[in-house]
């Protein structure tokens, strides 16, 4: 075989770096001149530029413009779950505007299958709110939220207060309630009919140690009847001060702004976020 520079085989060398030197200053096979002391300068390292070009990808692949982009996706992180521990449908929906912005996956109790009945048994909202977070959080095993919250009337002595879910006995309604409360107020003038919404939030952690407590209160009076269509619970009757409109008669942004759960869930929100942000 010829390797002269305009030989076939010379044309058929790949074009890299030292090529031509190599090829000149080293004898080819059959030129007779191979000895035992010939010597061939070899580069120690050559370091050879690749650049991809369509034939190296299957066909209709997308040549890569970084090397990131043809290596896998990095995996997401994993959305931690905050237990809502309450199925009241109201208050449910109240929470998940409240805790939208949290960075958590909020669920209930239903949604997850735990069946959760925490008698309420405390003197305070903020024990009754602690009882049913702890047990929330051991049962599912992540953080969970819960609420205590009442109506308290001046004129009846802060009644019914931590007993207003529970008001006038187990087998009463919401409906029914407010039409107990009102019976209770006729003939109290509107001056004395004073009254406030209080809500704690109780945060806690999968091993049912309490995290934090948030307060929130909105003050107002008692209504003569019910007003309104938003809301449940006392809602048509509480008449929020300054705005002369029931929390029923209040469009969800409205009372969001202004009531007690309000308060308390922006703060337990701002906590939420801070604890993702700082681990």
């Amino acid at each position: 075989m010829s390797w002269g520079k305009e030989s076939a085989a010379w044309r058929s060398l790949p074009q890299m770096p030292h090529a031509r030197t190599l090829a000149s200053t080293c004898p080819g096979p059959g030129t007779g001149s191979e000895t035992s002391s010939t010597r061939c300068s070899f580069p120690r390292k050559t370091t050879a530029r690749i650049t991809p070009t369509p034939e190296s990808f299957a066909i209709g692949e997308t040549i890569p413009r970084r090397l990131e982009d043809r290596l896998p996706a990095r995996e997401t992180r994993t959305v931690p779950r905050l237990l809502l521990a309450t199925n009241n449908p109201g208050k449910v929906a109240e929470l998940r505007r409240l805790l939208a912005t949290t960075g958590y996956e909020l669920v209930t109790p239903a949604e997850l299958g735990i069946a959760l009945d925490v008698e309420e048994s405390g003197v305070t909202y903020a024990e009754n709110a602690a009882a049913k977070a702890r047990a929330a959080a051991r049962a599912a095993g992540c953080l969970a939220l819960a609420d205590d919250s009442g109506i308290e009337v001046d004129a009846l002595g802060g009644r019914p207060g931590v007993h207003s879910a529970r008001y006038g006995g187990a087998g009463l309604d919401d409906r029914a309630r407010v039409e107990l409360l009102l019976r209770e107020l006729e003939g109290v003038p509107n001056g004395r009919r004073t009254a406030r919404f209080r809500a704690v939030v109780v945060i806690a952690a999968p091993d049912g140690s309490v995290l934090q407590t948030f307060e929130g209160v909105a003050e107002g009076s008692i209504a003569r009847e019910p007003r309104g269509t938003g809301g449940f619970g006392y809602d048509p009757i509480f008449v929020v001060r300054g705005l002369g409109k029931t929390m029923a008669e209040l469009t969800p942004e409205e009372k969001d702004a202004v009531s007690h759960r309000g308060q308390a869930l922006r703060a337990a929100a701002a906590w939420l976020r801070a604890r993702l942000e700082h681990g």
